[in-house]
């Protein structure tokens, strides 16, 4: 009888162990499904925003009426969309663990910060294209959109493999 009372202790230990962990001894780094949804997202809503602007600035056609979009645009704007629902669900589940324990570990502070500031300019941005009916503001929100779009592509993909390279340069 005492070896059980000893054995459920032992295996009560081991079940709260978990939990008794402090702030430096948690994992940072991302599950693998969820890095790769992640950046297979980050890659359809990047591609999808590249080919709006291209398809945009290069492949409208001027007629005698003006300018008239490709018919490409509204497939791809709607491509566009749903990898965003997508992604801000991602994000957003990045905040509960990752991002937290970053900035109390202070790892990788710099592209952290810069990439939360950059995707909240691309989340407010994009939320008055869409719901913004103001077409004098329009032209500039768009360039903030997507230049802010085109800065934040590499430096999501920098921001995990930092300390890796800052390593192998000491090396």
């Amino acid at each position: 009888m005492r070896l059980t009372a000893l054995n459920s202790r032992s295996h009560r230990h081991r079940l709260l162990a978990p939990l008794a962990r402090t702030d430096k001894q948690r994992r940072i780094r991302l599950g693998a499904w969820h890095r790769h949804l992640l950046e297979l997202t980050t890659l359809a809503l990047s591609g999808t925003g590249l080919a709006w602007i291209i398809l945009h600035y290069f492949f409208s056609v001027h007629t005698a009426w003006g300018v008239t979009p490709s018919p490409w645009e509204a497939i791809v704007l709607s491509g566009h969309g749903a990898s965003m629902q997508l992604f801000l669900l991602l994000w957003g589940s990045l905040f509960s663990n990752h991002i937290n324990l970053g900035l109390r570990q202070s790892r990788n502070r710099i592209t952290g910060w810069c990439l939360l500031c950059l995707l909240a300019t691309l989340t407010l941005s994009g939320w008055m294209l869409y719901y913004l009916s103001n077409e004098e503001l329009r032209p500039l929100v768009s360039l903030l959109h997507w230049g802010s779009g085109l800065l934040v592509v590499p430096l999501f993909f920098w921001h995990p493999y930092q300390k890796k390279i800052k390593r192998q340069s000491k090396d």
